[in-house]
């Protein structure tokens, strides 16, 4: 995804939107075994402060990721405020700050920024609906499509004094 600067570039203290629409690339969701399910929109306003241009604004898209407990393929929104700065690069060692893309020439690429929010954005626990009980450790049923009987037969002889206590 690319933003051309050509125009704004030329005028100071003045801002231009970009709207457009794109599929992100599938390969940065392998950790978590998903997917995007559309193409992610995007809406910037992009300012020219002069000395670079500060960019703000919507990032909306769908995932689908694996539930970390049943392992249920779910939909995932995805909802991000964007907030970063573009510099060129010969001003690159002046700024510190993680919100940066830096640019050469007309256009700057920043599809590896949106990618990496993104990434940000997921939980590291992905589960299909908040009371999502999983799959049973013995036999692995799923215990959201009712209860499983097998572990009531495989009781630690450990415990067994402490079931009849409970009878």
């Amino acid at each position: 995804m690319k933003l051309y600067l050509k125009n704004l570039k030329q005028k100071i203290a003045v801002a231009e939107e970009y709207s457009f629409n794109a599929w992100l690339r599938d390969e940065i969701l392998s950790d978590f075994k998903g997917k995007f399910s559309a193409p992610a929109e995007v809406y910037l306003e992009v300012e020219n402060t002069g000395e670079m241009f500060l960019a703000k604004g919507k990032l909306k898209a769908k995932v689908i990721l694996e539930c970390s407990r049943c392992l249920k393929e779910s939909e995932f929104p995805v909802d991000i405020d964007l907030y970063f700065n573009i510099v060129e690069k010969g001003l690159q060692g002046e700024f510190t700050e993680e919100n940066v893309v830096f640019f050469t020439g007309d256009e700057v690429d920043i599809t590896t920024y949106l990618e990496e929010e993104v990434m940000l954005s997921l939980p590291l626990q992905p589960l299909c609906k908040e009371d999502c009980r999983g799959l049973c450790p013995f036999c692995g049923a799923d215990l959201n499509t009712g209860a499983c009987r097998c572990q009531e037969q495989n009781i630690d002889p450990r415990w067994e004094k402490l079931k009849q206590l409970i009878r």
